[in-house]
């Protein structure tokens, strides 16, 4: 498995068919993390950016937005390396391609440092989910 690190941008480089679930588990022996991640991990890198699958997080993009370079092969055989700035004129599409522009060889992403989420599960109603009782206090702590 190809896995480039670069600790100094947080960014790592990944074969498009990494499962997430051995994505997250690289990137936390490096201290770092995905910024946002949805409910399921057994997907491949690739196939989640280019179904513009959701995350979690009303204030959070997709996993897409997360990318900062990619690679492609494209239908002619060639290599096509986009990021916003190399062939930046595809580069939006890429991360979001659907299909439509060739095979995703690798992607690059943004990440942060590691860190750790703790769930607060409880019941309630639709009144009191739109305000929220709970005050939620940052764990810097890895």
């Amino acid at each position: 498995m190809d896995f480039q690190v670069d600790k100094e941008k947080l960014q790592v480089k990944v074969e498009a068919g990494i499962l997430l679930s051995q994505l997250n588990l690289e990137l936390e022996k490096h201290g770092m993390a995905l910024e946002n991640l949805g409910a399921v991990s057994e997907v491949s890198a690739g196939g989640v950016i280019g179904t513009g699958t959701h995350n979690t997080g009303i204030t959070m993009g997709i996993l897409a937005t997360q990318v900062v370079a990619i690679s492609l092969l494209l239908a002619s055989g060639e290599f096509l390396e986009c990021s916003e700035s190399l062939n930046s004129d595809v580069f939006g599409a890429a991360r979001l391609h659907l299909g439509s522009l060739g095979v995703v060889v690798s992607v690059t992403f943004q990440c942060v440092p590691r860190f750790r989420l703790r769930e607060i599960a409880f019941p309630s109603t639709i009144t009191k989910v739109r305000t929220p009782q709970i005050s939620y206090k940052k764990n810097t702590q890895n």
